[in-house]
């Protein structure tokens, strides 16, 4: 089985541990940012953080 690796930038729904490596944060502070930024996508129990929404999120809070 091939595997595609896609880097973080070019991914529109990141996984927890993903948006982990993305933000530089831990598990609990992951969810926590990603409720706040108003960025969860969920499907089933999985909880994904939508990047572009966080990204235009962080750039409100810096500006």
């Amino acid at each position: 089985m091939n595997t595609i690796q896609v880097p973080l930038s070019e991914k529109r729904l990141l996984s927890v541990p993903e948006f982990q490596i993305y933000a530089s944060i831990g598990r609990n502070n992951a969810f926590k940012l990603i409720r706040q930024a108003g960025c969860e996508i969920r499907i089933g129990k999985r909880v994904f953080a939508d990047r572009v929404k966080f990204d235009a999120w962080c750039s409100a809070q810096t500006s």
